[in-house]
Formats: C-alpha cells, structure tokens, sequence
C-alpha cells in the first residue's frame, strides 16, 4: 500500500485517490455556489410560514397545523382558522376567534371573533390577539416544543 486509506464511493466502490480529489472539489464549489447565494440574499432561508406542531411558552400555548392553530392562554382558548402564513418581513395578521373560559356566560363556547396578530422567525414566535370590542392582550412569546405554562379555568 501507498501508506492512504482506500475510499469508498458510498455504494461500496473503491474510489481512487484522483476520483475522490474531483468529487471533494466538486462539493467544495457546490457549497461556496451555495453560501455565496445565502449570503447576497439576506444571510438566511426566509421562513413564509410557522412550523407546524407544539409550540410553548409563559402564558401560552399553542398547537400549529396546516389549517391554522388552536390556542390555549390563562383562563381563555381560541383558534387561529387559517394557515399561519407569514409576510416576508415575518409578521401575521390572521382571524380566528376568543373564548373566556371563566366569569359569566350563558354559552361556554361563546366565540368572539378575533385578530391574532404578531411575528415568528421559525425559532420563536410573538403572539397577540385583539377582538371586535377593542379588548387586547399579548404579546405573548413561544419557542417550538417548549413546554407551555398556561393556567386553565375549564
């Protein structure tokens, strides 16, 4: 032997030493190709909608599907009915409704039309509602996966 390790092509081929040279600066150029796009177009992959699954956090927790989120806040619930898309500056404005889960009601379901609104950047999101009579409450912040701390009423 030469005093090199043989290389392996992936599939079980042995590759040679010349082979294995192109193939390694054929890479090299696909991610330089690569970085030097990432970075004339801003750094990073823009994020156009919120991952899907548990997101948590102080006050709040959220479940985010393709269809929209439900939303679980201290002592109230609600949903947001379309797809968390986001603009490309990251910020959403989308409809759903609210519901207080304590206090006096005739209906428990008593669903008032709502605007969630906020930012998220794929790692966090911000999260505030405001309904149709003016009231508001947020922000609210969640991380994916992280473990909400919500106090339910119902």
């Amino acid at each position: 032997m030469n005093g090199r390790l043989p290389s392996c092509d992936g599939a079980g081929r042995f590759i040679s030493g010349r082979r294995k040279l192109w193939r390694v600066r054929r890479r090299s150029r696909a991610l330089a190709s690569s970085l030097v796009l990432a970075v004339a177009c801003g750094g990073s992959a823009a994020v156009d909608r919120v991952p899907e699954g548990p997101w948590g956090g102080e006050h709040v927790a959220l479940l985010v599907g393709p269809a929209g989120a439900t939303v679980d806040l201290d002592c109230a619930h609600g949903e947001i009915t379309v797809p968390l898309r986001l603009e490309p500056d990251g910020r959403f404005s989308l409809p759903g409704y609210y519901v207080r889960d304590v206090g006096p009601t005739h209906d428990p379901e008593d669903r008032r039309p709502a605007t969630y609104f906020g930012s998220s950047d794929g790692a966090s999101l911000t999260l505030s509602f405001t309904l149709d009579d003016g009231e508001s409450d947020g922000p609210f912040t969640a991380f994916p996966g992280a473990p909400p701390v919500v106090q339910l009423c119902r």
